[in-house]
């Protein structure tokens, strides 16, 4: 029976050499009335004529929901961001797991998990959920049944609970499946051995750039006849909209533009065509590069650390809120004017370093560079 699960940081075990998510999870046995209830779903499932033919995990689902159907509880779950040391390993006085007096928890302090974990285990029925540390309670069930991967991390289920349930004022609420299509546009270079390709890859800072043939696992030259034999690659076309599986939640989201319309990208970058009528593309890009969407990235990030993916039902099943089209407009201006000033000046700030560069060599006087100070 599963009492509590509290989600830890990427990077807890991090200085003992595992990269592994990990959760804490308490236990305890079930009281022997549950067992025996247990006992006798599990022979009425089983013996039940209707289920002839069904696979054991999907008979194994079946009879969990009907006994926590019967015998339903609630679990606790929690979300620790800090816990008393740095990514690094350095000591820190941030913890949201527990404070301490002398090295000894303080047991009932409801700023931190561990006293929100007394409060829930004292009155499992009264308990209320408790933001920064996050914390909340789930039944069994939902926990058991929300997810078709029966997924119990809590960082899914705590975003469900307490992420915006309504829109801002001035938006209204889609979702992303009815304002996204997928694209899947096949290509297997190898079938045309002497066309060269543009191959793209893409930044968190949800950049796109072509990838540089030779360089780490590329292949030394994107003429078709270097691909692998049968290997499947997706075009692109203009203003589609392209997201990393991996590292979405980090930002990796952009759209296709001119210049790379007709390049092809690998599996791992889902494709879109956006519904222009009710989003611009460039402000779904704006969107979901924001702090609150890319929270709710790294909720449904589903797998083992160093290999998370966000699956595409995952990613169109998500809530999103929009303002009219002419409001997105002027944000898409708003922006538009500061990237272009951002990119000015950071062009002026490549100029005058190569020019110190070339002054420090000897190549220029040192004039050349006073005189734009």
């Amino acid at each position: 029976k599963i009492l509590g699960v509290i989600s830890l940081p990427d990077y807890a075990f991090r200085k003992a050499g595992a990269q592994n998510k990990t959760s804490i999870i308490f236990l305890r046995k079930f009281e022997p009335k549950e067992i025996r209830a247990f006992n006798r779903i599990n022979q009425i499932i089983r013996s039940n004529p209707n289920n002839e033919g069904l696979k054991e995990v999907e008979l194994e689902k079946i009879i969990i929901s009907n006994f926590l159907g019967e015998y339903p509880y609630d679990i606790f779950l929690a979300e620790a961001n800090r816990i008393g040391y740095t990514p690094s390993g350095k000591v820190s006085d941030l913890n949201d797991l527990y404070h301490d007096i002398d090295r000894v928890p303080i047991i009932d302090d409801a700023e931190t998990i561990l006293g929100q974990f007394n409060l829930f285990m004292d009155n499992e029925g009264a308990y209320q959920p408790y933001r920064s540390p996050d914390c909340i309670k789930i039944s069994a069930l939902d926990l058991f049944t929300s997810h078709k991967s029966n997924r119990i991390d809590p960082k899914y289920h705590i975003f469900k609970k307490l992420g915006i349930i309504s829109p801002p004022e001035g938006m209204a609420i889609h979702k992303l499946g009815k304002l996204l299509d997928p694209i899947v546009e096949v290509v297997i270079p190898r079938d045309y051995p002497d066309e060269l390709f543009t191959t793209l890859t893409l930044s968190h800072e949800g950049i796109l750039s072509p990838r540089e043939a030779g360089k780490g696992n590329n292949q030394p030259d994107w003429h078709g006849a270097y691909f692998k034999e049968d290997a499947k690659w997706y075009r692109v076309r203009k203003d589609n909209l392209i997201i990393s599986r991996i590292d979405i939640w980090k930002g990796c989201v952009s759209v296709i533009t001119e210049e790379f319309g007709g390049a092809i990208v690998t599996n791992e970058f889902p494709v879109f065509q956006v519904n222009s009528e009710l989003i611009r593309t460039r402000f779904l890009k704006i969107l979901l590069r924001s702090d609150y969407f890319q929270k709710a990235m790294r909720a449904i990030n589903t797998g083992h650390s160093n290999r998370r993916r966000t699956q595409t039902t995952d990613f169109l099943n998500l809530d999103i809120f929009l303002p009219s089209a002419d409001i997105q407009d002027s944000i898409i201006e708003v922006f538009q004017e500061n990237e272009n000033e951002f990119n000015r000046l950071q062009s002026i700030y490549v100029e005058m370093t190569s020019k110190f560069n070339n002054i420090i060599m000897g190549n220029l006087p040192l004039e050349e560079l006073i005189e734009n100070i």
